[in-house]
């Protein structure tokens, strides 16, 4: 029998996404990026033929992960870090039409202007 509370009623030994977005009431993708970025212990595991990985979790990490977010304070911890300024793309200038030459008075017929290259299309 394990020294750590079972918090999840499933009876396995390594517990999926989908048992712990139960418990902690999120989306399983919440669970799987939680676990990508290293905030919450876990393993790999082979699953199929294609040899996937996929995270499970085992009573132990559960209870450290519960642990934690007993622990962790309201404020940020990096306090003295200055605030990273989100970088505002610069626009890009769009192309504007030349303008039409004058009609020759008189006429009804425009006079031929020359097409700008094209762009994106090789030759």
């Amino acid at each position: 029998m394990s020294a750590t509370p079972a918090y999840c009623p499933c009876g396995k030994t390594l517990h999926t996404k989908h048992c712990l977005a139960e418990l902690f009431n999120c989306k399983p993708r919440a669970v799987v990026r939680m676990a990508a970025s290293g905030r919450w212990g876990s393993t790999r595991v082979t699953v199929g033929k294609k040899g996937t990985g996929e995270y499970r979790w085992t009573d132990e990490m559960i209870a450290e992960i519960v642990s934690e977010g007993e622990q962790r304070p309201a404020a940020r911890e990096t306090a003295n870090e200055p605030k990273r300024q989100a970088v505002k793309p610069q626009p890009v200038p769009r192309r504007t039409r030349q303008p039409q030459p004058a009609p020759i008075s008189g006429s009804n017929v425009r006079p031929l202007v020359a097409k700008g290259p094209r762009i994106g299309k090789a030759s």
